[in-house]
């Protein structure tokens, strides 16, 4: 097939498929829809997107994108069967490493600990709905690693005082439940401030949980101790905030801070503004770049301008140098505080007889010798009175080198024909195309 039938093939297709001849092709009635969200009646152009409709086994379709975005916020995304592969998505994200974040410092020490132990595990081992930061695989055991302000270590927060805190502390019972419940692992809790403070009791308390096959008295990593090299367990157990009860869980959880604040102090720095000596702060970083510190842009617009009067009402005002210099020398007339002043010392100040935009200067039309006036500022420019003067004075007669009508021509077309630059000059295509056959 060559191209050109490829393409008549093409179109044929476009023509049948996405356009279509409905009176024979696709009727109208099998081309009406009724949206799926609002139940309104609509009709569908494409009869090649009513088959794809038709092949979908949802059959949902909307009249419009408004109809859909609200069809998914209230209706699809609040549904269980949502819900249920959400979970199971952001699992399969944690699997992957698509979320580089959930790869801390505690948990790259706890990998460095299980791989000099010589334990085989896998990072965010999938468990459906959850995801585990250590499964011994070859122990069938599981491990978590838990950080100090994400999962509220009660050792640091007397109480839960964060949102995102109490999600997490929700989450981790959740996690929990479903996995004593569908697994039939207890899991090894490993905190943060043991981890970094503690690296011993980490190790000694990997080996004991390895070594009983998943079986302690009690699974915090912070109701342990050591005392030489021995492991021992604390006589005052304390259970985590994730370990009560939602009514004991309550007495603890004390909202009264917003949020963590993310700003490290110790890069920023506080100075006083060089124009108006307002205290503010700044990163170190852009401070040691900058000779000069203000605290605002306004403050900074104050740099490199002069005190002046205004020319009409004589308020101070702050202005530039170079608009200063201007005024000293002559390149500008005055300086005003606003456009009404400026409007106002104009009107004043500049008459029709004194003012340049009101002078006027006579002069003679090249093309009828009349005699004309033009502005001041434009009179090295203007030649002529009139736009006909300007395009009569251009213009040159000539007749038809094919049929010898006479007809007007530019001065520019006449000097390429005098100079032979141009070989012929006719009144039509006509002409022109009977002229080349003669010759």
């Amino acid at each position: 097939m060559s191209i050109v039938e490829g393409q008549k093939s093409q179109i044929r297709w476009l023509e049948k498929e996405t356009t279509g001849n409905y009176s024979h092709n696709m009727p109208r009635e099998e081309r009406v829809f009724s949206c799926s969200w609002c139940g309104e009646h609509f009709e569908v152009d494409s009869p090649y997107k009513v088959k794809e409709i038709k092949k979908r086994t949802d059959q949902r379709v909307f009249c419009s994108t408004e109809c859909r975005r609200e069809w998914f916020a209230k209706d699809w995304s609040q549904s269980e069967e949502w819900k249920d592969e959400s979970k199971k998505r952001a699992v399969r994200i944690l699997e992957n490493g698509l979320i580089a974040k959930t790869y801390t410092e505690p948990q790259m020490l706890v990998d460095d600990i299980l791989i000099n132990k010589g334990i085989e595990f896998e990072n965010e081992y999938n468990c459906k709905y959850h995801a585990i930061d250590n499964y011994l695989t070859e122990h069938n055991l599981m491990i978590e690693v838990m950080g100090t302000y994400w999962h509220c270590d009660h050792r640091i927060y007397s109480t839960i005082r964060y949102q995102n805190q109490v999600n997490r502390v929700i989450a981790d019972k959740r996690k929990n439940t479903y996995i004593n419940n569908n697994y039939d692992i207890k899991i090894l809790y490993i905190w943060e401030y043991d981890i970094i403070n503690n690296p011993k009791l980490v190790s000694n308390l990997i080996d004991l949980y390895v070594s009983n096959k998943g079986s302690l008295i009690n699974y915090q990593s912070f109701n342990y101790f050591i005392s030489g090299d021995n492991l021992y367990l604390d006589n005052n157990i304390e259970p985590s905030y994730f370990e009560l009860s939602g009514n004991e869980r309550k007495k603890y959880i004390d909202l009264k801070e917003k949020g963590l604040s993310r700003k490290q102090l110790d890069k920023w720095i506080k100075y006083n503004c060089e124009i108006c000596g307002e205290e503010t702060e700044q990163l170190a970083s852009h401070y040691n770049k900058s000779k000069h510190h203000y605290c605002s842009q306004k403050c900074k617009k104050y740099v490199g301008q002069e005190n002046y009067d205004c020319d009409n009402c004589g308020k101070h005002m702050n202005i530039p140098k170079y608009r200063l210099n201007d005024i000293r020398s002559g390149k500008r007339k005055s300086l005003c505080c606003s456009k009404k002043c400026s409007q106002e010392y104009k009107s004043n100040n500049f008459s029709k007889d004194n003012s340049p935009l009101y002078t006027s200067v006579e002069k003679t039309c090249l093309c009828c010798d009349e005699k004309y006036y033009v502005k001041n500022h434009r009179k090295n420019e203007s030649k002529y009175c009139s736009y006909e003067c300007h395009h009569k004075h251009n213009q040159a007669e000539h007749n038809c080198d094919n049929c010898g009508k006479h007809m007007i021509i530019p001065k520019s077309v006449k000097k390429e024909l005098e100079s032979g630059k141009r070989k012929t000059c006719c009144c039509s295509i006509e002409c022109s195309n009977e002229l080349r056959r003669k010759k």
